[in-house]
């Protein structure tokens, strides 16, 4: 019997759960080419599920046809792209038209050169071009996808740039991007890639408790047992409905069971047993991100037992309420915290919020 969860780096989940809508839609997209859904920038925060759900999209146009590359927003993303562009379409191309990398350099915005057989040295974009004109004749279709999006990485930027252009030329392509709630910002915002803000935003949410209660008991069931309701309900909420959440007492769970019911009294030594990995994924993670600034004003929320007035956490910071204000903008650009109502914040992770009162017990400055 093996665990149907899997939390671990790099391994999408068996079933995901709450996003058909965005994956029907997606997959309507790509036969049509001005559907909005073929541009997409994912804004969410960690363990939102952006990573998994590119997966699965991946996935999807793969079976229809399409030929997908995927990157991280690297210096070198370019370069791994054309890799896995000609790799994914060596089938498709004469032996004469195959070319392999001599070298790049994006700071003269096209310096990136490529050797053909015999020799010849050509842009970046040229290359692409003939790469997309052969699949175009045999009516192939590409989708890229670009996860832990950064405006600061020059290759995203000038990608971005190029593909807009690649659309106006009439390509049969899709790009799918993700990224943390203030570099999705930050990338709309940036003043060299305008079509960056006429891609579809979709801000990831949690699943709603519903949704996680079949998941789970579904992930489950996959392996013969059955869970108490009680105990169902109890694991849910402890999810927060993230997925990465979900995937992690999941497992722990599965392996605190000894029968062919799942018991409250399990629910609760896994959790037990997986907070430890719980604070490293998300607590820790979170917290490097953030400055000492970002940090004293979560702690000053901390003191409330549900929303946080700002007007009182200005005051316990001993600042005035522009001042406080402008880390309360922070904050939600990074998705840590979200508004709550006039002049109210509330933690956008609830979870966290536990994680920072036991990570901070006994600090003298809350």
């Amino acid at each position: 019997m093996s665990n149907p969860f899997t939390p671990a780096f790099g391994f999408p989940p068996a079933i995901l759960a709450g996003r058909d809508e965005i994956i029907t839609s997606f997959l309507i997209a790509l036969n049509n080419p001005g559907d909005p859904y073929r541009a997409v920038l994912f804004s969410g925060v960690r363990g939102i599920g952006k990573t998994a759900l590119l997966t699965k999209l991946c996935e999807q146009a793969q079976l229809r046809g399409w030929i997908s590359v995927s990157v991280l927003a690297r210096k070198d993303m370019l370069k791994e792209m054309m890799e896995q562009l000609e790799m994914k379409a060596e089938e498709f191309l004469p032996a004469a038209k195959r070319v392999r990398l001599t070298g790049a350099s994006v700071s003269s915005l096209g310096g990136v050169t490529w050797q053909n057989v015999p020799s010849a040295v050509k842009t970046w974009r040229t290359d692409l071009e003939k790469l997309l004109k052969v699949l175009k004749r045999k009516n192939i279709g590409v989708l890229f996808t670009i996860d832990e999006v950064d405006p600061k990485i020059e290759d995203l930027t000038y990608f971005i740039g190029t593909y807009q252009l690649l659309i106006r030329d009439g390509y049969p392509l899709a790009l799918l991007m993700a990224g943390l709630p203030n570099k999705t910002r930050s990338l709309l915002n940036h003043d060299s890639i305008d079509f960056a803000r006429k891609a579809l935003l979709i801000k990831l949410k949690p699943l709603k408790v519903a949704e996680v209660k079949v998941l789970m008991s579904d992930m489950f069931a996959k392996e013969g047992k059955t869970i108490e309701e009680a105990a169902l309900a109890r694991l849910a909420a402890a999810s927060d409905g993230y997925p990465f959440l979900i995937q992690m007492l999941g497992y722990h769970v599965f392996e605190a069971s000894k029968g062919s019911e799942i018991t409250f009294e399990e629910v609760e030594e896994g959790i037990k047993n997986a907070a430890s990995f719980i604070e490293t994924t998300v607590l820790e993670a979170t917290l490097a991100d953030l400055s000492d600034k970002d940090i004293s004003f979560l702690k000053a929320m901390l003191k409330d037992p549900e929303d946080s007035l700002m007007a009182d956490i200005a005051k316990r910071l001993k600042v005035t309420p522009s001042y406080a204000h402008q880390y309360k903008t922070r904050l939600i650009d990074q998705g840590v915290i979200e508004g709550a109502g006039r002049g109210k914040v509330t933690f956008a992770m609830p979870l966290l919020k536990q994680l920072m009162k036991e990570h901070f017990d006994g600090d003298s400055a809350l």
